[in-house]
């Protein structure tokens, strides 16, 4: 993946000539040098069966729906109609800040930017510890919606 300049967005290319795909069990995501990998996450709750995809060497993650928008930690609500991520959210609000924690917890020292299915690209703080506790604390926030769920 590569950023394209002066806008948020980003170009993904496969070299698919020369492209091989690793034994699972030979995968090591942070003793291996793994630059040329995207890792696919499981992370149930939006819909039964969401998908995170973390481009690591571009510390990128297209999270669909998975992670909530960042301006929740700035005071702004969620949409709760068509656009937004609690009316369509399938799986259960519960169940998605569970599976964005985990993977969250194990994963988020890999991306620094998120990508979502709806509204801008996220970038988080470069620092994975500071980050990890600022996308807790946003799943926190999200959390409260549980009231919404069916």
């Amino acid at each position: 993946m590569e950023e394209i300049e002066g806008l948020d967005g980003y170009e993904m290319t496969l070299d698919v000539e020369n492209y091989s795909s690793p034994e699972i069990e030979d995968v090591d995501i942070r003793g291996n040098d793994l630059s040329n990998f995207c890792i696919a996450v499981y992370t149930p709750g939006h819909s039964y069966g969401s998908m995170c995809l973390i481009a690591i060497e571009s510390q990128i993650i297209c999270s669909g729906n998975t992670i909530p928008s960042a301006k929740l930690l700035e005071g702004e609500s969620l949409r709760l109609d068509a656009q937004g991520i609690v009316t369509t959210n399938r799986g259960g609000i519960l169940r998605q800040v569970e599976s964005a924690r985990k993977m969250v917890d194990e994963f988020g020292d890999l991306f620094s930017v998120v990508l979502p299915s709806r509204g801008a690209l996220q970038r988080f703080p470069k620092d994975h510890k500071e980050r990890i506790k600022m996308m807790n604390n946003l799943l926190d926030l999200f959390e409260e919606y549980k009231r919404f769920d069916s």
